[in-house]
């Protein structure tokens, strides 16, 4: 179909002029739609409505199907926009690459490509379709800045290379729980807790001298004195044991020369070391474990 650039402005006019109310919702408000398409196509002012005004009317006038291109963010998106007055049915399709956004967007004719390829549909004008003089006047339509919201079509051109689906690198391991914990440990009781105190200050050392006062000699209870044996022996907690069985009162107890903990309150198979100058009795993790036990109270004597 061949058609001028004046015949075109007049089907446009008798168009809009002759269905002035189902275009009165299509013009800008308080505005002419006579005036309104004569400013579109001499001066070149285009209307802001939601609907352009002369896209509407080509389709209803001439009718035909409009199929719109529009390149955004590096893909091809594509509009159509068919006859809307009741009663017009579209007896062709016409394609437009639109140019430009808000009142600089200009629709340009395109004829689509043979064999579609990657690249944006090829703006080419066609000669029989558009006269020389309709050339030379850039036939141009606006987009308007309020554009009714159509669906939105990817155009994707199809290839003869068939594409691989896509994958991803996905674990289950990356989404399952955490493992539980196992139930906590009490720690070991270890070593004894110890007392931080001066044995030679002066308090301390009375008090020492007075709860050793207080203890009746073991000699008299075993009936022989032990002589002091030049090394320590790893039984001593037997002996220390058979010496305080033969009394059961709690003033016969043996107490520790560094803890103060009686003998009765020891733990099973616990060691003691017999201090080799008095005679008394100490844990052996009380003591520096040496081969020969000497009590801080007689090594402070001895100075």
């Amino acid at each position: 179909m061949t058609i001028s650039f004046d015949s075109l402005c007049d089907k446009l006019t008798d168009e809009v002029c002759g269905h002035l109310q189902y275009y009165q919702e299509l013009s800008c408000e308080g505005n002419d739609l006579k005036t309104d398409l004569q400013r579109f196509i001499v001066e070149k002012q285009y209307n802001t409505d939601t609907i352009d005004l002369v896209l509407a009317a080509l389709c209803n006038a001439l009718p035909v199907v409009a199929i719109i291109y529009q390149t955004t963010g590096g893909q091809i998106q594509e509009f159509v926009h068919g006859p809307g007055r009741p009663g017009v049915n579209a007896a062709g399709t016409v394609r437009f690459q639109m140019t430009g956004e808000g009142l600089g967007a200009h629709y340009n004719h395109v004829v689509p490509c043979q064999e579609p390829t990657n690249q944006t549909a090829s703006a080419v004008h066609r000669d029989s379709d558009v006269q020389p003089d309709a050339r030379d006047s850039q036939v141009t339509h606006s987009a308007s800045a309020k554009r009714s919201q159509k669906p939105q079509q990817d155009y994707t051109p199809m290839t003869n290379t068939p594409t691989k689906p896509t994958t991803s690198n996905f674990s289950a391991f990356h989404v399952r729980p955490f493992p539980k914990a196992a139930p906590r440990q009490m720690a070991s009781k270890g070593r004894k807790r110890r007392k931080s105190a001066i044995l030679t200050d002066t308090p301390e050392k009375q008090r020492l001298s007075e709860e050793k006062k207080q203890k009746p000699t073991r000699t008299a209870q075993v009936g022989t004195k032990k002589s002091a044996p030049k090394t320590r022996k790893r039984k001593a907690s037997r002996n220390l044991k058979s010496a305080i069985s033969g009394d059961s009162s709690e003033d016969d107890d043996c107490f520790c020369l560094v803890c103060c903990e009686p003998y009765s309150n020891s733990r099973p198979n616990e060691q003691w070391a017999m201090c080799v100058s008095c005679n008394d009795w100490s844990h052996e993790e009380c003591t520096e474990k040496k081969n020969i036990y000497v009590c801080q109270n007689c090594a402070s004597d001895s100075e």
